[in-house]
């Protein structure tokens, strides 16, 4: 039993796979219970297995997406945008609770999956200058990116990310 251990920092984003049998919970800070991924287990309230497990060696996760049977997540690493280092996709094995190797991706604040294609959107910190908005019909001096992604190869899928307006991107 891990209390309320790490349960203090807001937890602001969750995932529930596809049975209801897990839940993922993402904190937001910038302390170590924010780089953890709190795995949930409901079934297991009242036995002797922890219905808490939290899971170290993510980069700022705010969203994952959970294969069929709910033995895999794909969890989406926030980064640099979340004051961290590097947006990531990195694979949760919900069998032995495992964190699997991040792929970077050049931003990631939200995502949406159809099939085996996710879609991500971020806006990259000007790291040394601002994303330019090429293409793109706005008054903003910055942009965000939009980048396609294959879950079952684990690859960024389009080699120059799509330009989109940056801000907060959740449509």
């Amino acid at each position: 039993d891990q209390g309320d251990q790490g349960f203090n920092p807001p937890y602001r984003f969750l995932s529930i796979g596809n049975t209801g049998t897990r839940v993922l919970a993402f904190s937001e800070g910038s302390d170590s219970v924010a780089n953890a991924v709190a795995v949930i287990t409901p079934s297991s309230l009242g036995t002797a297995h922890p219905v808490v497990t939290f899971v170290p060696g993510f980069d700022h996760p705010v969203w994952a997406y959970f294969n069929s049977d709910d033995t895999t997540a794909y969890v989406v690493n926030c980064g640099a945008e979340c004051g961290g280092q590097q947006a990531s996709i990195q694979t949760l094995d919900l069998t032995t609770n495992t964190p699997g190797t991040a792929v970077p991706v050049p931003a990631a604040t939200v995502a949406v999956v159809n099939n085996s294609t996710m879609y991500l959107a971020g806006t990259p910190l000007p790291n040394p200058n601002p994303q330019p908005c090429t293409g793109e019909t706005t008054q903003a001096t910055s942009c965000g990116l939009l980048t396609v992604f294959d879950l079952s190869s684990m690859t960024v899928t389009n080699s120059t990310p799509i330009v989109i307006t940056d801000g907060y991107h959740n449509r």
